[in-house]
This record gives structure tokens, C-alpha cells and sequence, in this order.
């Protein structure tokens, strides 16, 4: 069997060697290490090379549960995902936030919540 590292794509604009740090339910971590045969920040494109079968990638779930549910992708490690991190959302001022702005705020911070 061909080193599955080889199969891999990234989702980075960066050349080169990439880690891949991985987490299960119940604490348990894992680093993979490899080169990816293609690399691009554009998830999209990530997840087309992925359904055109070029290779492994690790992908958030908003961009690849429709293709998931469609049958296009297979959840490869089911019992593992990546390793959360931090969301920052920057905006300058409280003063002079239409109602909307609040509304995004509340609903991106109640669907972070459930997900942790």
C-alpha cells in the first residue's frame, strides 16, 4: 500500500511540509506529518480535488457537508476530527451596530457554543 501521506492535499497557501493535528472524543491527539500533492487556501478547490479523487483532505465542516450527505465524500477517521481552535471576529465599535451585525454576533456565538 502506497504511504497514504502521499495522498494527501492541503489547505494552505504554503509549499511544502504540513502537520495535520488531529483529536478524538475522548481526549486523544494525533500529529500527522506530510507534503501534500496539492495545496490552496480555497476550500472549495480543496474539496473538488477531493471529490475528483486526487487525494485526502482535512476540511471544516461547512465545506464539505453537502458533498458528505450527497454521497461525494467519505468521512475516512469517523472517530477523529481536527483539533479545535480559536474564532476571532473583529469589528471596531459597539456604537452604531445595526441590529443585524447583532444578530450574526449572537447566532456565530450560540453555534460555537453548541459545537465545543
Amino acid at each position: 500500500m502506497a504511504d497514504a501521506a502521499e495522498r494527501n492535499l492541503g489547505t494552505s497557501d504554503e509549499i511544502g511540509e504540513s502537520e495535520w493535528q488531529l483529536e478524538r472524543h475522548d481526549g486523544a491527539t494525533h500529529r500527522l506529518r506530510h507534503e501534500p500533492r496539492l495545496t490552496c487556501s480555497d476550500f472549495v478547490a480543496v474539496r473538488a480535488a477531493a471529490i475528483a479523487d486526487l487525494g485526502v483532505a482535512l476540511l471544516p465542516d461547512h465545506a464539505c457537508a453537502l458533498a458528505l450527505d450527497a454521497g461525494q465524500l467519505v468521512h475516512l477517521l469517523p472517530d477523529w476530527r481536527a483539533q479545535r481552535g480559536n474564532v476571532h471576529l473583529v469589528f471596531t465599535t459597539r456604537r452604531g451596530w445595526p441590529p443585524a451585525v447583532r444578530a450574526l454576533i449572537d447566532h456565530l456565538a450560540g453555534q460555537f457554543a453548541r459545537e465545543r
